[in-house]
């Protein structure tokens, strides 16, 4: 369908109010060969010249006398304004032509912003606050990538890799739940997250730990501001409670190494009277356990410390490792230690089970590194030297092992040996194979 131009415009008609005058012409179209009016409302707003067309003539002049109306009211505000009222009109839009900002909008805009400042703060404050806290222009990383190059970072300086496996479980999980840029997440939100954990309050504080190591990792990378690492010091933390340190007796490392496979002995030995962590026996080697000199030797790159350290050999473990030492070659026998304990777990249950109200035995989580530190105190009374062996701080074992065992039974655990030893000392049967 195609309109013609109109035709015939008659003599406009004028819509008055005040002095204002807007004018109301009446023409015709012409649409698929027929004619029909058409009415436009003339009128100048500043410079400019609007015209606005109507097919009913009515509504036509409604539209007009409205605009006549609110046009003559401006005019009367204008007579209005002083000549200090229009210096300072003048002004503002000479200060918004740069910027081509209707002086309405940015009165709109500045009100806006306005009302929702403090009492006694301005707008420029805000501003000013906003751009130094450096997350406008901060790159949108997304928090995996941080993760993957927080990563890929400790990897580069060899960190262990029990740590970096840490790191990568707990912030993978921090990852998934935050799916957006890292200068967009809030300390409000981080400790949302880890409240909904519903975990104990020590795995809640390394939950912590490791997140703000994340984002200290990316205020190195500019990724985000040095405000939102700061905002973590307002995270409300739980009460942490040491949890009790187990250790086992005497009677159930007896108990442990005469049913243990042959296979384990020395693993459990190292634990028991050398105290090397879990993950420094799986990667120990023979090499490393000098009779000779009565060390063994914890190279940084297998220590959790990643510090050397020399942990002397005693006597009794001496006994336990001489039939057995290799001059090279893995300490441990098996990947999975775990599930030896399991099994040694079952057969000293099963061997005991018929004796009468014998309560179940139970493996203690790093009991014999436990009680290897607390019988050690107890036996040398230098807290400084037992924390040079054990790759700890004097002050983590004095706080948490002193006084955990008698003197007596730290003589005692230390005189477990090999039955074949002579009788001055403890002895055990031939471990059971199978």
């Amino acid at each position: 369908m195609k309109a013609k131009p109109k035709q015939g415009v008659t003599k406009p008609v004028p819509i008055k109010s005040g002095s204002v005058t807007v004018k109301l012409y009446t023409s015709t179209r012409t649409v698929n060969g027929s004619d029909y009016p058409l009415f436009t409302v003339a009128y100048h707003d500043g410079q400019r010249r609007v015209r606005q067309s109507f097919g009913d003539r009515a509504e036509a002049e409604a539209r007009g006398r409205e605009i006549a109306d609110k046009l003559n009211q401006g005019e009367k505000s204008a007579l209005l304004l002083t000549s200090a009222d229009r210096s300072v009109l003048v002004h503002c839009l000479d200060r918004l032509r740069p910027l081509n900002i209707p002086l309405a909008a940015a009165v709109d805009d500045y009100v806006a912003a306005k009302s929702k400042l403090p009492p006694g703060r301005s707008l420029t404050e805000a501003i000013e606050f906003f751009l130094a806290k450096g997350t406008l222009n901060a790159p949108l990383v997304s928090v995996q990538q941080v993760v993957d190059e927080f990563i890929a970072s400790k990897l580069r300086v060899n960190r262990s890799d029990k740590h970096v496996n840490d790191l990568r479980w707990r912030l993978s999980n921090f990852a998934k739940a935050f799916q957006l840029p890292m200068r967009e997440i809030t300390a409000r939100q981080v400790e949302d997250y880890l409240h909904h954990l519903e975990v104990e309050p020590r795995t809640w504080l390394n939950h912590l730990r490791h997140i703000r190591s994340l984002f200290k990792f990316a205020m190195s990378r500019k990724y985000i501001s040095r405000d939102s690492l700061d905002d973590f010091a307002g995270i409300a933390k739980p009460e942490a409670v040491d949890g009790e340190i187990e250790t086992f007796s005497v009677d159930e490392l007896r108990l442990i190494l005469h049913h243990a496979r042959a296979e384990i002995l020395p693993w459990l030995a190292i634990a028991a009277f050398a105290g090397l962590r879990h993950e420094e026996i799986q990667r120990l080697d023979w090499s490393q356990v000098d009779l000779a000199a009565g060390f063994i030797r914890v190279p940084a790159a297998k220590a959790k410390t990643r510090q050397n350290r020399l942990v002397p050999i005693t006597p009794n473990l001496r006994a336990w490792l001489a039939p057995v030492a290799q001059p090279f070659g893995r300490v441990s026998a098996f990947d999975n230690m775990p599930k030896q304990i399991n099994w040694l777990v079952e057969a000293i249950n099963s061997a005991t089970a018929t004796a009468a109200a014998t309560t179940p035995f139970r493996w203690k989580h790093n009991g014999l590194r436990h009680a290897f530190i607390s019988y050690r105190l107890a036996l040398t009374k230098d807290e400084n030297a037992v924390a040079q062996e054990a790759g700890n701080s004097p002050t983590m074992i004095f706080r948490h092992y002193r006084a955990l065992v008698t003197e007596d039974a730290a003589k005692a655990w230390f005189a477990i040996v090999p039955a074949s030893l002579p009788a001055n000392v403890v002895p055990l049967p031939a471990a059971a194979v199978g």
